[in-house]
């Protein structure tokens, strides 16, 4: 073989090796590409602001233990021991926003009872039929804040043991107004001669109108010659009651 074929034959063998590795190359990065822009799209859901808005899990909705008809219910009781519960008036007797707590409401006889220990995640939210005349209203208190806002009542009971309590509103007879431990504070929609007063304390606070008593084992009365009267009594802790 001559000294010329020695030399072609080996070179063209090193180009066509060359030429075959960067084709190989092309193709495999022509291939990756493809497979990228066909790859199929994950199966993770996401969760959009449409799908929270209509789980009934996001809802803290509405708990009402009663499913009678509540034409005949003139009165409300309610006790709260723990949390903190507003009471005001609405389209109907029931109670809201009790979602994480076990308030609930029940009718007996003509007064709807709403009653529960466990603490809510929110305020529970009571509500009474609006323009209802409530003939009785009894609020009663063993811890945590309980508000009443703007109800008309004929007579008023209530009773603080520990906790804060806090009326606003307007009665149309007599209240009572019971105090162990706490706070209560009463808003009257009333002048100070619209009532009567009875007063006793014996380690507490009270603020009537203005007029201070505290000591030990007080009482005083004042008679206004009114049609309706208010009997206070407070242990220990404050109770403050004004008129507007």
């Amino acid at each position: 073989m001559s000294t010329l074929k020695k030399i072609v034959i080996p070179a063209v063998i090193v180009i066509l090796t060359a030429a075959i590795v960067v084709l190989t190359v092309s193709v495999v990065k022509l291939s990756r590409k493809i497979d990228s822009q066909t790859a199929p799209a994950s199966n993770t859901t996401v969760s959009t602001p449409a799908d929270d808005a209509t789980d009934p899990s996001a809802d803290p909705g509405k708990v009402d233990a009663s499913t009678e008809p509540s034409s005949g219910v003139t009165a409300l009781k309610c006790s709260m021991s723990k949390g903190a519960m507003n009471i005001t008036y609405g389209s109907e007797f029931s109670v809201r926003d009790a979602k994480g707590s076990d308030v609930s409401g029940k009718i007996v006889g003509d007064t709807y009872v709403v009653e529960g220990s466990k603490v809510s995640e929110n305020a529970v939210t009571v509500t009474v039929p609006s323009g209802l005349v409530l003939t009785s209203l009894t609020l009663e208190v063993s811890g945590g804040a309980l508000e009443s806002s703007g109800l008309v009542c004929e007579e008023l009971h209530t009773n603080c043991t520990a906790g804060a309590l806090h009326f606003n509103g307007t009665v149309n007879g007599d209240c009572d107004f019971q105090q162990s431990a706490g706070k209560t504070i009463i808003n009257l929609n009333a002048k100070e001669s619209d009532f009567n007063y009875t007063i006793s304390y014996s380690m507490g606070h009270i603020n009537y109108a203005g007029h201070q008593y505290l000591g030990l084992n007080g009482s005083d009365t004042g008679d206004n010659g009114a049609a309706k009267n208010i009997n206070a009594n407070c242990s220990m802790g404050s109770m403050s009651i004004f008129f507007n």
